[in-house]
C-alpha cells in the first residue's frame, strides 16, 4: 500500500518492463522509477522512505531518485546475485530508504537500509510480516499500524485475498477491519 502526497503526479498503472535482462511488473512514477515491483522469478520488492536514516537535524541532499533501486534489484534471479551487484556508489545521492525483498526460491525476507553512507542488511524469518513508514515517524507508524495488523491476523479469513484488500482499505485508526 502507498500513501500518496496530494502534490505528487499520478503514477502509471503497473505494466511489464522487458527492457532489462529480467522482466519486471511494476507501476512507474513521474520520474520513471517505482516503489514496488515483482520480477519473473517471483522476487518482490518494496521501497519505503526511511526517516530514521539521518541523524537528528541532518538533512540529506537528493541528486538521484530512489525509484531506480527496484528496477536494478529486480534484474537478478537470486539474492546472492543481487547482493554482489551492489556497491555504495550505486546509491550515492539518494535519500535514506528501506528496501524490502521477498525471495520465494530462497525462502528469505530481507530488508536493506541506506542512510546515505552505508547499506545495512537484515534477514527475517520466512513468515508474513508488515513494514511501515510515515513522513512523521516510522516508529509511530510501526506501533500504530502494527496493532491494526496484529488484530487483523485474528480474523477468520486472515491471509486471504479479500482479507488483504480489506486491510489495505481500512481506516488506520481502527483496530478492527470492517468487511465493507
Amino acid at each position: 500500500n502507498r500513501d500518496e502526497k496530494l502534490a505528487r503526479g499520478e503514477a502509471e498503472e503497473p505494466s511489464f518492463d522487458a527492457s532489462g535482462p529480467v522482466r519486471l511488473l511494476c507501476p512507474r512514477d513521474v520520474e520513471g522509477g517505482t516503489w514496488v515491483g515483482v520480477n519473473e522469478f517471483g522476487n518482490a520488492f518494496g521501497l519505503l522512505n526511511w526517516n530514521g536514516g539521518l541523524a537528528t537535524g541532518q538533512r540529506g541532499t537528493k541528486s538521484r531518485s530512489r525509484g531506480h533501486v527496484i528496477p536494478h534489484s529486480a534484474a537478478y534471479r537470486t539474492l546472492g546475485q543481487l547482493e554482489l551487484s551492489w556497491a555504495p556508489k550505486l546509491f550515492e545521492g539518494m535519500l535514506p530508504f528501506r528496501l524490502v525483498g521477498v525471495f520465494p526460491e530462497d525462502r528469505r525476507l530481507m530488508e536493506w537500509r541506506w542512510d546515505m553512507q552505508s547499506l545495512d542488511a537484515f534477514s527475517f524469518p520466512w513468515k508474513p510480516r508488515h513494514w511501515f513508514s510515515s513522513g512523521l515517524s516510522d516508529e509511530e507508524a510501526e506501533m500504530q499500524r502494527g496493532k491494526i495488523c496484529d488484530a487483523a491476523w485474528q480474523e477468520p479469513d486472515s491471509g486471504s485475498r479479500d482479507w488483504l484488500r480489506r486491510l489495505h482499505r481500512s481506516d488506520r485508526k481502527s483496530t478492527r477491519l470492517n468487511s465493507s
